[in-house]
């Protein structure tokens, strides 16, 4: 929750200005987060703005997953500060033929690839987009969201077992997002400057979840 709220403030902070007006409904709690002068830290669930509007999250007090956070969220919300469309098109008759569609108040996901024993191999998410995009139906946005929230996809099911990739991940400054031009399986692609992340590494003594920012 936290981490959510925090990735959030650095977004719509550019160092030029506070585009509140991207926050939808969340607007004035943001405005009030940024704006006033705080001597002391934000307690979220104190808040009564914020409460409000995370009425019908339940139990607010635990840990939670991001993903699963933000995307009750944004989608609650209609937040236009994440909102885009994404399709996947094959080439069938002349023409782009749509197979599935998703948009991204839902985080990206990104599926990683499982390394070979003995192996620690390092990962670009630059690498991850591109893998996305480059599937057997082409898979790329309608749509590009002001922030486009992404999700590496770390767990995998392995005969019945769900097992973790530990590939260490590099955050490429710049990431290159493809985007459909027309409606064939053409497209090109639009930069995006990674801001922030959320990391879960942690001590054995403190497993909270933090936003990272990349870019200031």
């Amino acid at each position: 929750m936290n981490s959510y709220v925090q990735a959030l403030a650095w977004a719509i902070d550019d160092g030029r200005a506070l585009h509140f007006d991207l926050l939808g409904r969340g607007a004035h709690f943001f405005r009030t987060l940024l704006v006033q002068t705080r001597s002391e830290p934000v307690l979220l669930v104190q808040d009564l703005m914020w409460n409000t509007i995370i009425t019908g999250w339940q139990d607010r007090h635990r840990q939670h997953d991001v993903v699963e956070f933000a995307s009750f969220i944004n989608d609650k919300h209609k937040l236009p500060l994440v909102e885009g469309t994404w399709e996947a098109r094959t080439f069938l008759h002349g023409e782009g033929l749509i197979k599935d569609t998703g948009h991204s108040a839902q985080p990206l996901l990104l599926h990683m690839i499982s390394a070979p024993p003995g192996l620690a191999p390092i990962c670009q998410v630059q690498s991850l987009v591109d893998s996305w995009h480059a599937q057997e139906d082409v898979h790329a946005f309608t749509v590009l969201p002001p922030v486009l929230m992404l999700q590496l996809g770390r767990f995998h099911n392995a005969d019945g077992r769900i097992n973790k990739l530990h590939t260490h991940v590099e955050v490429d400054e710049e990431l290159w997002i493809p985007l459909f031009n027309g409606a064939g399986i053409q497209d090109t692609t639009k930069c995006y400057y990674a801001l922030s992340g959320d990391s879960g590494a942690a001590t054995t003594i403190d497993r909270r979840f933090r936003a990272v920012k990349h870019r200031t």
